[in-house]
C-alpha cells in the first residue's frame, strides 16, 4: 500500500451515518433507560403486564425478560420509536439492491434470519457505496451474513475469516448501533489485508498505538481518543476496549475515519502533542489504505 497524500479526493460521509458524529441521547435520558436502548432491548406485553427483554449475550442470542414500571416502558417505548431501524420487515424489492451490489463485488450475502428491516438494507448500501474500490470483496471480506448469532464472546458483530457478520441483536435495535457495528466489522477485515500485505503499516500503527497506550496510562480514555464514536455502551467504553487490542483499535479507527473523515484533525487540537502526531500518523497510514480518499 502506498502513500498517497498527494493524490487526495473527497467523498462524503453518507447521511445515514452522520448522527454518529454527536453524542447518543444527550437530552436528559435516564442511564437506566438509556442502556436498554443501547442494547437493543424490546418490550413484550403478557397477562395484563408489560416486560423488557433484554440481550445478555447478543452472540449468543441469551435473552432475559424482567417486568418494567408503567412510566419507564413509556420511555422506553418512544425512544425505540425515535432510535430503532423501521420495523418493516425486508422482501425482495427491498433486498435486491444491496444483493446486486454484493453480487457485482464478488460477496455472497447470507441473510440468516426473515426480519431483518428494510432500514438496514438501505444503510448497508449507503454505507459500502461510500468506500472505495477493493474494500469491499476481497480475501477477508467475501460474505456479509445479516442476522442470527455468533461465537464466543462477541456481543453484537463479528468479522470471521472473510465473513462480515451483524448478529441479529444489531438488526434489531438501533440504527446507530447498526450503522457502526458494520463500519467496524468491515474494518476488522481492512485490517486483516494490512496484515497481510504491508508489515510497515502495521508497524506504524503499532507504534502509534503504543505511544497512545502510554499516554492514556495517565489520563482518562477520552483525553487520548478524542473523537471516539458514540455507540453500544457509549464512548469510554469503545476506548477502553479497543486501546489494547491492534485490530480493535483499527476496525475502531476504520469507522471513525468515514463517519468523522478530515474533522478528526480539529477534534485532535486539544489533544497532548505525542498523542496528536500519534494519531496524524494512524490517519496517514488509512489515508493510503482508502487509496488517498478522505470523507467531509
Amino acid at each position: 500500500m502506498s502513500d498517497s497524500r498527494d493524490s487526495t479526493s473527497i467523498m462524503h460521509t453518507p447521511s445515514v451515518l452522520l448522527p454518529l458524529r454527536d453524542e447518543w441521547m444527550s437530552w436528559g435520558v435516564p442511564r437506566p433507560i438509556q442502556e436498554h436502548v443501547r442494547f437493543a432491548s424490546m418490550l413484550t406485553e403478557r397477562k395484563g403486564r408489560t416486560y423488557i427483554v433484554r440481550f445478555a449475550s447478543g452472540g449468543q442470542g441469551t435473552i432475559v425478560e424482567e417486568p418494567v414500571k408503567a412510566e419507564a416502558a413509556t420511555q422506553l417505548r418512544e425512544l425505540m420509536e425515535r432510535e430503532y431501524l423501521d420495523g418493516a420487515y425486508a422482501g425482495d424489492a427491498e433486498v435486491a439492491p444491496l444483493r446486486s451490489f454484493l453480487s457485482r463485488h464478488g460477496v455472497e450475502m447470507v441473510l440468516s434470519s426473515s426480519r431483518i428491516p428494510s432500514e438496514a438494507f438501505d444503510i448497508t448500501l449507503c454505507a459500502l457505496e461510500a468506500l472505495p474500490p477493493g474494500h469491499v470483496g476481497h480475501e477477508f471480506f467475501g460474505i456479509l451474513e445479516l442476522g442470527g448469532w455468533g461465537h464466543g464472546s462477541a456481543k453484537a458483530s463479528e468479522h470471521l475469516g472473510s465473513r462480515v457478520h451483524l448478529f441479529s441483536f444489531a438488526t434489531k435495535g438501533s440504527r446507530r448501533n447498526f450503522g457502526a457495528l458494520l463500519l467496524h466489522e468491515i474494518g476488522h477485515a481492512h485490517y486483516a489485508r494490512i496484515e497481510a500485505k504491508d508489515a510497515e503499516a502495521v508497524k506504524r500503527i503499532k507504534a502509534a498505538q503504543h505511544a497512545i497506550l502510554e499516554r492514556a496510562a495517565r489520563e482518562r480514555p477520552l483525553e487520548v481518543w478524542p473523537f471516539a464514536v458514540d455507540y453500544l455502551l457509549g464512548r469510554e467504553s469503545r476506548v477502553q476496549e479497543c486501546l489494547i487490542d491492534t485490530r480493535e483499535f483499527c476496525a475502531e479507527f476504520y469507522l471513525t475515519y468515514v463517519v468523522r473523515g478530515r474533522g478528526i484533525r480539529d477534534l485532535l487540537c486539544g489533544a497532548a502533542d505525542d498523542v496528536r502526531a500519534a494519531w496524524l500518523d494512524v490517519y496517514d497510514v488509512f489515508r493510503a489504505g482508502f487509496g488517498g480518499v478522505e470523507y467531509d
